[in-house]
């Protein structure tokens, strides 16, 4: 009995460590509301929805409308809310005919997240229709290096204006840029960096920064990236980053803090945590 028990905690463990799916760690607060992507598991995820003004905990669950492959997780999923709209990055390496390495950027606007409806139980409830696909290609995926897998790079997205959007793509301690006008992509740069991890790129105030997995907070100057004197998140796996839209700030806000709070302790929760930006250049 003692020699079953211990085979079905190692499976259960297994299957636990298998199916589990990298969770998001940023939020963004947008018309006095927050919004977050949370994964189930492989298949199933969320948006949800939390009103800042509410004096109750409530929020709104909604279907995600992008996806990542599991052997791309290694990345957070990849992100933004601009001008009352959600971009994301999706990713589909299905071994199917035609879903084989679908790579595209969707952009679908927040009041339409309720029309999300799941397509089927699998990667293809996130399909999305033709009006929501923002780019059909991402060029910069395509960076052609010796023996490059997926575990070894790391991007992001940040969005500016309704048609500039920048891609971020980090590999082997360079941190590659390109815009999209909604038309065709730009290569701008390409920066040595410190890092060669996950890393998240925000923009406020018009200013580019891009954030380590260690809490360190960088500055896009230029041709170089400024590394900044500001707080520095000591342990990044239990903190989110919270992105203020409105306010144009930056929080971090330990991922305790954000469970059964009201709308209205979670606004002041960001405004309390507030990182001050741009901080002094060294």
């Amino acid at each position: 009995m003692k020699k079953i028990s211990i085979i079905l905690f190692l499976l259960s463990f297994y299957i636990f460590s298998c199916g589990q799916v990298v969770v998001n760690e940023i939020s963004f607060a947008y018309k006095n509301q927050l919004y977050s992507v949370n994964i189930k598991d492989e298949y199933e995820g969320f948006v949800e929805q939390k009103d800042l003004l509410n004096k109750r905990y409530q929020s709104r669950m909604f279907n995600v409308p992008f996806y990542i492959a599991p052997d791309y997780l290694n990345n957070r999923l990849v992100w933004d809310v601009f001008d009352g709209h959600i971009y994301g990055v999706t990713i589909i390496n299905s071994k199917i005919q035609p879903f084989v390495g679908l790579k595209y950027i969707t952009k679908t606007p927040l009041k339409e997240l309720n029309n999300i409806k799941p397509i089927n139980s699998n990667f293809l409830k996130y399909l999305p229709k033709q009006e929501y696909i923002f780019s059909a290609s991402i060029p910069l995926f395509n960076i052609s290096i010796s023996n490059f897998q997926s575990k070894n790079y790391f991007f992001d997205i940040s969005v500016s204006a309704e048609d500039s959007l920048l891609l971020f793509v980090q590999y082997d301690y360079q941190l590659h840029l390109s815009s999209y006008n909604g038309k065709t992509w730009t290569d701008i740069a390409c920066y040595d960096t410190e890092f060669n991890d996950i890393f998240n790129a925000i923009q406020l105030n018009g200013k580019v920064y891009i954030i380590d997995n260690n809490g360190i907070t960088y500055f896009l100057e230029n041709d170089k990236l400024v590394k900044q004197k500001t707080k520095q998140l000591k342990n990044r796996a239990e903190n989110v980053l919270v992105i203020d839209k409105d306010e144009q700030s930056l929080s971090y806000i330990s991922k305790n803090n954000l469970q059964q709070k009201s709308g209205r302790q979670l606004k002041a929760l960001i405004e309390r945590n507030r990182v001050i930006l741009p901080p002094n250049k060294n």
